[in-house]
């Protein structure tokens, strides 16, 4: 098995601080997740060990490069679970947010593909 690609913390939040600065090619960051699918992380003694710091160094730098977002009034986030691994799922999340909307409510949606 090859060496990890992070360790600990600071490994961790410098890999991720250069994935969110575009530091990394689109082929580079694919690698790089797919080393770090659940799966190879529990194989991997060093991810295992350290599994705690490398996800809190990656959360670090993922708020650190976060956009705010403001809104005048009080803001409701709405997120999906991921999707259903069906190639042409009905979106749920999404359908909510634009009902929600319709309600002039301000609605945060995140963490689309679509």
């Amino acid at each position: 098995m090859q060496s990890p690609i992070v360790s600990n913390y600071k490994s961790s939040h410098t890999l991720f601080t250069e994935i969110f600065e575009n530091k990394k090619t689109q082929e580079e960051i694919s690698n790089i997740l797919t080393e770090l699918t659940l799966e190879n992380l529990q194989k991997n003694k060093t991810y295992s060990e350290n599994f705690v710091e490398i996800v809190a160094g990656a959360a670090d730098a993922m708020r650190e490069h976060a956009v705010p977002v403001h809104c005048d009034k009080e803001t409701f986030d709405v997120c999906g679970t991921g999707g259903s691994g069906n190639s042409k799922p009905f979106n749920i999340s999404t359908t909510s947010s634009l009902i929600i909307a319709s309600q002039n409510v301000c609605v945060a949606k995140h963490g689309n593909r679509a």
